[in-house]
């Protein structure tokens, strides 16, 4: 209920989280039917993070990020924090993440967005 979950996903010890994508039936053909076993994967734009998950249990090693400065839905609401300042932190931290090498794409097998 705190969280907002973009794919409906099965937590375990948790049951199944509603999203309004569920993917959990489609997500090989979704991804392009890919054998991921052994890949080096960056996903870009994670969301929820259930194709980091469902990538990882095929074997692959992910590496996943979702730096949306427009859209914070990352943020689960605590009742006592400084959301403002949160939100502020947030935005500067996306500002100094260091512009990409020319080839730092090279070190991924596969690329997500």
């Amino acid at each position: 209920e705190e969280c907002y979950f973009y794919h409906t996903m099965d937590i375990p010890g948790f049951g199944c989280i509603q999203g309004p994508w569920d993917l959990r039936k489609v997500a090989h053909e979704y991804l392009g039917s890919v054998d991921f076993k052994g890949k080096r994967v960056l996903e870009i734009g994670t969301a929820s993070g259930f194709l980091c998950f469902y990538m990882e249990s095929l074997g692959a090693e992910v590496v996943a990020c979702d730096l949306s400065e427009n859209q914070l839905m990352d943020l689960v609401p605590f009742s006592r924090r400084d959301h403002e300042q949160r939100i502020l932190d947030h935005r500067a931290g996306i500002r100094r993440v260091p512009p990409l090498r020319v080839n730092a794409f090279s070190l991924f097998d596969m690329r997500i967005c």
